[in-house]
């Protein structure tokens, strides 16, 4: 064999490892995010208005179960939650696929990282802001007005002296969910927060790549980076804290004293997630990744 033609045999072998590496561990091909992210606000609309009308129905008397509750289309509670659900993966996949930079690492293992991570430019803090507006709102329709107008001096007030029992267990779940969507969003404050605190003091040997982490980065990589640990404390504490109320509903209308040992409950799961969602938050930049930085668990 000549020694052009050996040389060319080992260009092509070259050529065609580095493609293989590109595919397991390159940058992914992407769907279109119009679709998703369309597909999602149609979904979170739908929900809202099915959410609206159970509420409605609810405050004039109405079941919001018939028949076989387990059917989907029987259980006006259940329907909205389903389509906000589908609706936010959709939005969110749309957003991912948009805005973040995805990688494959198909060659990893389950201690040297996710086997797929992306990279996403974070919201403005302006925009953040804002947004906590929506889960505020939502919470203080669900649970503070009906909770006030119920504990109303004189009796409960007229708009909600009717009120079936569905629709109370319609306020807790909502409320619980508005509530802990707040947590998350503050918890992600929170971390902005650390990094624009601490981040920028790093010594070199604390810049380890998400690829290849230091000994003392990996418990936070894990906790925040992988397991978005903050998010779910911060969705459980202030979920929790939000539930709060309605026990002090539930007690008027039963006409038994308030449950103590419930309000006790509540308020230290509340307390003990949030105080563990703002640590892991505040520390999420031991990491070694940038904020917008996220693997897959396995």
């Amino acid at each position: 064999m000549s020694e052009a033609k050996r040389r060319r045999e080992q260009i092509e072998a070259r050529s065609k490892q580095a493609q293989r590496r590109k595919q397991r561990s390159g940058a992914a091909t992407l769907p279109k995010p119009g679709p998703f992210i369309w597909g999602g606000i149609a979904l979170l609309a739908l929900g809202t208005v099915a959410l609206i009308i159970a509420a409605f129905a609810g405050l004039r008397g109405d079941a919001l179960t018939t028949g076989d509750a387990s059917k989907l289309l029987n259980n006006a509670i259940a329907l909205p939650g389903v389509l906000f659900l589908l609706g936010g993966v959709l939005l969110f996949l749309g957003i991912m696929f948009r805005r973040a930079a995805w990688q494959l690492h198909l060659e990893r293992g389950f201690f040297e990282g996710g086997s797929v991570s992306f990279e996403l430019r974070p919201v403005p803090l302006t925009v953040h802001l804002v947004g906590l507006i929506v889960p505020v709102g939502v919470w203080s329709l669900v649970v503070l007005a009906p909770v006030l107008g119920a504990l109303a001096d004189g009796g409960p007030a007229a708009w909600v002296a009717d009120a079936s029992d569905d629709f109370w267990v319609l306020s807790a779940f909502y409320g619980f969910v508005a509530a802990g969507s707040l947590g998350v969003m503050l918890a992600s404050l929170l971390k902005k927060l650390g990094y624009a605190l601490f981040a920028r003091d790093r010594s070199p040997r604390q810049h380890a790549t998400p690829d290849r982490p230091a000994s003392a980065q990996r418990f936070w990589r894990l906790v925040s980076a992988q397991f978005r640990a903050e998010s779910w404390l911060g969705f459980a504490g202030l979920g929790f804290a939000g539930a709060l109320p309605l026990l002090w509903r539930d007690a008027d209308a039963s006409g038994q004293p308030l449950d103590d040992t419930a309000v006790l409950v509540f308020a230290l799961v509340a307390v003990l997630a949030t105080v563990a969602a703002a640590i892991v938050a505040l520390n999420s930049w031991r990491s070694g990744a940038e904020l917008g930085y996220a693997e897959s668990v396995a």
